[in-house]
């Protein structure tokens, strides 16, 4: 299906124990790089009546505007966290620079609160975002593009 399609895709990351939150975020990261080709996938499934209930549960959940919307902003704060957990392990970090570096992933986790990060997973998502109202029905769909 990806060959015929000239689809791309990212592989996702084998777990560690050691580092959740990069692994955390590698993993989302994976899902939202792949949403074209594993909805294209769970559509695929559906079309050729496999059966399969966690494909249609993972489909709902990837189509579900809400969810993605969580998705993406999870993504951002992963970012954000994996950032600082590499800045606190790095070798040019100083004891007396801990606080300062603490203090500024609070406010960019406080930011994220009210806007989202700028080029990040929701900010794209609002890019990508085309609402459609149909009168006949009174709906508005939500498509991306």
């Amino acid at each position: 299906m990806t060959e015929k399609e000239n689809i791309k895709y990212v592989q996702l990351p084998k777990y560690f124990d050691v580092r959740w939150t990069e692994f955390t975020y590698s993993l989302l990261f994976g899902i939202l790089k792949n949403w074209r080709v594993l909805v294209k996938y769970f559509i695929f499934n559906r079309q050729n009546n496999i059966k399969d209930s966690k494909a249609v549960d993972f489909y709902k959940i990837l189509t579900d505007i809400n969810k993605l919307k969580l998705l993406c902003f999870l993504a951002d704060l992963g970012y954000l966290y994996t950032r600082f957990q590499k800045q606190i392990q790095s070798d040019g970090l100083l004891i007396f620079d801990i606080e300062a570096r603490k203090d500024g992933l609070k406010k960019n986790i406080e930011q994220l609160t009210n806007s989202p990060l700028i080029v990040g997973w929701e900010y794209m998502l609002t890019q990508e975002i085309v609402t459609e109202y149909e009168p006949s029905t009174d709906t508005t769909k939500i498509k991306l593009k």
